[in-house]
């Protein structure tokens, strides 16, 4: 076989390989993509028949509320002949927005523009209506229900208005308009759509089969909706499957604002699987024209490539080394096989040449080698001169910040070492549980200046010998986010900012200043909080002595879970509570020390 062919054959092995395994990769992330596709659209058309509905509610709560406060109603008595005309040229005048207006007082008389009217022994007062507009104070949509003359299931809108007989102005609203509203959200020949109140009852149900309006969801498909649509997330959207009458159908619901009214729609399964199959009829379509385009174009592109070979291998069958000046390519050759012969022979020379130029090249690399060597015991010299330059530093700094520390202390006599002590148990308890020297550095930082926020409180606060007041603990309370203020705005220490903000936060959610819980609390606060109980625990106060370490051992284990990290207050209590006379006599962890592992973390 030619090498034309043989090589055209492997090429296309590799593409068909190549195309099996993306299709392999692909069919089901096309299936995915054509359920969100149609879940997207689904979810679109849901939303805008929410937001017309909710423009509708609100174009006409909007007019409502500015009748509410016009001066043609303001200050008029209900038996003044001018507010039932005032009434009845607004209800003409917004006769687009409003069938009827009609207003409710306080005495139990109501003013109309309705035709017929209500009878006298009407009260407004018992409506549902009058008593939700009392209740909020404000504008109200109410929940449908069933007109007292007609039967069918209307909703009201009504607020306060501002007369001298305190008063609801109001209307009725029929639910004819939303259904329109609703039925505008078909995306599909089979598809159907609900409108269902905020509790639970079927406003508009395009399927009767399923449900009609007035009938409550909990007992449509024994209760399978309402299950779903009570799953929404928080941005109001529910999506799930159901079966009726055989088929399965796959629902999404979204929310109308205004009046937390939810816009369900559902589409048959089938209509997704009709979707994928056109749509991988098109693709074999594409695949197939698109796959013999590619093999016809390899062909030729091989048989280009590998036509001079080809006249390489005939012109190396006519060489015969024993002809005088025989040369295996002749004069009349191919273009391209003259100038690779060509190249052949000044590569030849080239290798010759570089063979005479190499001895003299390695007495120039040795020569150059020598140097190297000094310049490397040069530099080497360098770099230790400056990493003593950057300990010194190092440790100058880690000594400025613990000075500021002891300066802050200062103010409250009943605290002074506690910023060390909480270093050292807090240094401690993250070697137990395996931190690195860098995440360790920071953690001293923050343990060193978790109080530094003290400075913005008063020394009288700090030192009073007795319980705080309210006032005095919110004073102190401000501390974390004065101290991460000071923190954050050193470029160096802002890694450890947020630990000396959130160290009196705790898991439950109850700490201060944020209220911040569970993952929310950084690793670092989580230790500042252990170590910092504990001292306060272990040291006396002026309104209570101090604890033993058993008594505050067994506090901290009482806190796991809500107030400490579970984890690590049993590591505090098992790897650091037996060691804490040691630790808090010891200097392992003093100013030069910490700043030889910042300078050298891996040493």
């Amino acid at each position: 076989m030619e090498l034309r062919h043989r090589l055209t054959l492997v090429i296309s092995a590799v593409f068909l390989v190549s195309i099996l395994l993306i299709g392999g990769v692909a069919v089901p992330q096309l299936d995915r993509i054509m359920e969100e596709h149609t879940n997207r659209i689904m979810l679109s058309e849901a939303t805008r028949a929410a937001e017309r509905i909710d423009h509708w509610l609100d174009e006409r709560s909007d007019s409502l509320r500015m009748l509410s406060v016009q001066i043609e109603f303001s200050g008029l008595a209900p038996d003044d002949p001018a507010f039932r005309l005032n009434l009845v040229n607004t209800s003409v005048r917004f006769g687009d927005k409003f069938p009827y207006l009609y207003c409710g007082f306080a005495d139990g008389r109501i003013i109309t523009t309705r035709n017929p009217p209500l009878p006298d022994s009407f009260d407004p007062r018992t409506r549902p209506w009058y008593r939700a507009v009392k209740e909020k104070h404000g504008l109200v949509i109410t929940e449908p229900f069933a007109d007292a003359r007609s039967g069918q299931l209307i909703f009201s809108i009504a607020c306060p208005v501002n007369t001298p007989i305190p008063g609801v102005l109001a209307t009725d609203v029929a639910l004819s308009d939303l259904s329109r509203l609703a039925h505008e959200a078909f995306i599909h020949p089979e598809a159907e759509v609900m409108l269902v109140s905020k509790y639970g009852q079927i406003l508009f149900a395009s399927d009767t089969r399923l449900a009609a309006a007035g009938d409550w969801i909990e007992t449509v498909l024994q209760g399978t909706l309402q299950t779903i649509l009570a799953q929404h997330s928080p941005a109001g959207q529910a999506s799930g499957l159901f079966t009726l009458n055989g088929r399965e159908w796959h629902l999404l619901a979204t929310t109308a604002t205004a009046s937390d009214w939810q816009v369900v729609v559902y589409l048959p399964q089938e209509a997704f699987a009709a979707e994928k199959t056109r749509l991988w009829e098109s693709l074999a379509l594409v695949l197939l024209f698109g796959i013999g385009g590619i093999f016809l174009a390899i062909y030729l592109f091989v048989g280009k490539l590998t036509r001079p070979l080809e006249v390489i291998a005939a012109r190396a069958k006519q060489f015969h080394p024993e002809q005088p000046g025989s040369n295996f390519l002749s004069a009349d050759g191919p273009l391209e096989v003259r100038q690779l012969a060509e190249s052949l022979d000044a590569m030849r020379m080239r290798l010759i040449t570089a063979f005479h130029e190499k001895d003299s090249l390695l007495e120039e690399t040795q020569a150059q080698n020598e140097e190297i060597q000094v310049l490397y015991s040069q530099v080497k010299a360098m770099n230790e001169t400056l990493s003593q330059a950057l300990w010194e530093k190092q440790r100058a700094y880690l000594e400025t910040i613990k000075a500021l520390a002891d300066a802050i202390e200062a103010k409250d006599y009943y605290t002074r070492g506690h910023s060390e002590r909480v270093r050292r148990y807090a240094v401690a308890l993250a070697e137990s549980l395996g931190w690195d020297d860098g995440r360790k550095e920071l953690l001293q930082y923050a343990a060193i200046l978790h109080d530094i926020g003290k400075i913005g409180v008063p020394r009288e606060v700090l030192n009073k010998p007795g319980r705080l007041t309210a006032r005095e603990f919110e004073l102190v309370k401000r501390h974390p986010v004065v101290g991460w203020r000071i923190v954050n705005n050193i470029s160096h220490l802002q890694g450890a900012s947020q630990a000396v903000r959130q160290h009196h936060e705790q898991l439950d959610g109850s700490g201060y200043p944020d209220g911040a819980s569970g993952a929310e609390i950084c690793p670092m606060a989580r230790i500042l909080a252990i170590a910092d109980a504990f001292d306060a625990m272990t040291s006396a106060r002026p309104y209570r002595p101090a604890m033993s370490v058993e008594e505050a051992a067994r506090e901290i284990g009482r806190g796991a879970g809500r107030q400490f990290d579970a984890e690590m207050a049993a590591t505090f209590r098992a790897k650091v509570v037996p060691h804490v006379a040691e630790i808090a006599e010891s200097a392992w962890h003093d100013s030069e020390l910490a700043a030889k592992c910042i300078v050298e973390p891996h040493g």
